[in-house]
C-alpha cells in the first residue's frame, strides 16, 4: 500500500456489497492489500463467444500471472471454475498506476482513455 494516498484510501473503502461495478472496488481494494496488478475487460463464453459479463474488473499476481477475482457476488468467479469462462483483459495497471487515477480521477474505474492520458504517474 505504498502508493496508497489518504486521498485514494477515502475513495476505495466505499465501495460495498450491491454496488453497481462493486467489482472496480473489490479489484481496487486487493491491489492496494497485495500490489497486486489490476486489470480491466470482460469475460466471454469459451465455447461460443458470447459476452458473459461485460465491464468487469479483477487481479493478476505479477510474478505468477494467477488470476484473483475478488467479487463479492463470486459470479464470474464461479463461471470460470465451472470451465465456461475467460477472461479478457482490454487494461492492466500496477498498483502504483492504479492508485493514481484513483486519486487523479476520484473513480475506482474504469478509466477513459482521456483519463489514463490525463493522469499518468510521474516517472521516479
Amino acid at each position: 500500500m505504498k502508493h496508497l494516498t489518504p486521498e485514494a484510501y477515502d475513495l476505495i473503502k466505499g465501495c460495498g456489497p450491491g454496488e453497481p461495478q462493486q467489482c472496480f472496488g473489490d479489484a481496487i481494494r486487493h491491489t492496494a492489500r497485495t500490489g497486486h496488478d489490476l486489470v480491466h475487460g470482460h469475460v466471454k463464453d469459451k465455447e461460443t463467444g458470447s459476452l458473459l459479463v461485460n465491464s468487469h474488473a479483477w487481479n493478476v499476481d505479477p510474478k505468477t500471472g494467477d488470476i484473483h477475482d475478488k467479487s463479492a457476488s463470486g459470479h464470474t468467479l464461479r463461471t470460470l471454475l465451472g470451465g465456461g469462462g475467460e477472461y479478457v483483459p482490454e487494461h492492466r495497471y500496477t498498483e502504483r498506476q492504479a492508485m493514481h487515477l484513483v486519486t487523479g480521477t476520484g473513480k475506482k474505474g474504469p478509466w477513459t482513455d482521456d483519463e489514463r492520458s490525463r493522469h499518468k504517474p510521474k516517472s521516479t
